[in-house]
């Protein structure tokens, strides 16, 4: 019965492990996802300041009144996002492989920032800029792509990362570089031909973005019905801001020939539907990051009802090979000590079994074989006592028989010896 345990138990336990070794293995790219996700987080406030330092620097070189403090405080909270990005790297960056690339875009920061400084062209900067975003957005990209978040297999949190990651991104971008490109309008009082084509491309563009990210929500809020409440109400606004501030766009900028717009009130707009798009981008990561929290609570779950089902048939098992081993060693010794007392005679021997296997059968066996030797014993002891009386009677018989023989053989002899007696007298 061990044998057939163990060849029961072993394979249970083998496959219960592999299944809990690949829950572990869902846990820990799980978890590597979350960190990939913080990081992603971090990169989100940088890339937001570094659209707006745009926006605030290309209307300042464009001779806009008023951007000089809002750039200076710009700058400033640039400054500890670095810090918080370095921070983040020193954690996650070898593991996300994103150390080279971060410390890239710190040189171009600073060599932006040295020729903010200079008489760099309004223009110049710009394309400056657009590059750094360019290469946040790849930050962006490496640390999703080594941190498997864009590998995630499961369609309801695969679609909340394609937004995190591609899809909001570009919306983003087109937003900051529609506004940057607005205000500098704005600020000279005029477009260009190449501008102008730059600002109805990038319309036409953000308008595009914005399309993709809402067929994308679309399948997000149809695999995760409970985050209707949290998405669909922001996406409402970022559409409405977006349509209102291409307008304006389209309005004060592109329409008139002379553009009398003001460059402060074309940033606040084009502001607030930027900050609308990033309102909904975070949002989506809170709620990536709260599936990921449900799929680790599920896993886990899953994972300790599996240890705890083997540790229950563990024990079960446990009990039941002690249980059998004391019955049938009590039943083995049992059987033992009475062919023992069998063999040195005692035929009144009863095998008390406790089992209701082969073991009882045996028990069974053996009382019924005691039970009738016992009786052809006591049988043949009853037919030896009869046997025994009956010699005595036959050895009384032969006594006498032998005692009346005698008795006549001396009167026989007798009667010769008087015959002859009267022979010897004639």
């Amino acid at each position: 019965i061990s044998v057939i345990s163990v060849l029961f138990f072993v394979p249970l336990m083998v496959i219960s492990l592999l299944l809990v070794d690949e829950l572990n293995r869902e846990i820990d790219t799980t978890y590597k996802e979350q960190r990939g996700l913080e990081h992603i987080s971090v990169v989100r406030t940088l890339y937001q300041h570094v659209s707006e330092h745009m926006g605030l620097t290309n209307a300042g070189l464009n001779d806009a009144d008023g951007f000089k403090d809002m750039i200076l405080n710009k700058r400033r909270q640039i400054s500890l996002d670095i810090e918080a990005m370095d921070a983040v790297s020193m954690r996650y960056g070898s593991e996300l492989r994103t150390n080279l690339l971060w410390r890239e875009i710190k040189h171009d920061w600073l060599a932006l920032n040295k020729h903010s400084s200079t008489a760099a062209s309004a223009d110049e900067l710009l394309t400056e800029h657009r590059l750094l975003i360019v290469r946040l957005a790849a930050l962006l990209e490496q640390a999703s792509n080594t941190s498997g978040l864009i590998l995630d297999p499961d369609i309801d949190s695969s679609f909340v990362m394609e937004m995190v990651v591609y899809r909001m991104p570009r919306l983003l971008d087109g937003l900051g570089e529609l506004r940057a490109m607005s205000v500098g309008s704005a600020a000279t009082g005029w477009v260009s031909f190449k501008q102008r084509v730059e600002l109805n491309m990038t319309i036409n563009s953000v308008s595009g973005y914005f399309g993709s990210v809402k067929k994308a929500l679309a399948i997000v809020l149809k695999e995760n019905a409970g985050l209707k409440d949290r998405l669909a109400a922001k996406e409402s606004v970022v559409q409405k801001q977006v349509l209102v501030f291409s307008a304006r766009v389209n309005d004060d900028i592109l329409d008139p020939d002379l553009i009398e717009a003001d460059t402060g009130e074309i940033y606040t707009a084009g502001g607030l539907a930027v900050n609308h798009a990033y309102a909904l981008y975070d949002a989506f990561l809170l709620s990536l990051d709260g599936l990921f929290a449900e799929r680790l609570e599920h896993l886990t779950n899953k994972r300790n009802s599996i240890v705890t089902g083997i540790l229950l048939v563990l024990v079960v098992l446990i009990y039941l090979l002690l249980g059998f081993y004391f019955v049938t060693v009590k039943t083995i010794q049992s059987l033992e000590d009475s062919v023992s007392r069998i063999a040195k005679g005692d035929l009144t021997v009863r095998v008390e079994s406790v089992t209701k296997d082969e073991l009882n059968n045996v028990a069974i066996s053996l009382n019924s074989m005691v039970s009738h030797l016992h009786g052809v014993v006591t049988k043949l002891g009853g037919q030896a006592a009869l046997l025994s009386s009956s010699s005595k009677k036959l050895l009384v018989t032969t006594e006498y028989s032998k005692g009346v023989a005698l008795a006549q053989q001396q009167k026989t002899e007798q009667i010769k010896i008087g015959r002859a007696s009267c022979r010897e007298r004639v």
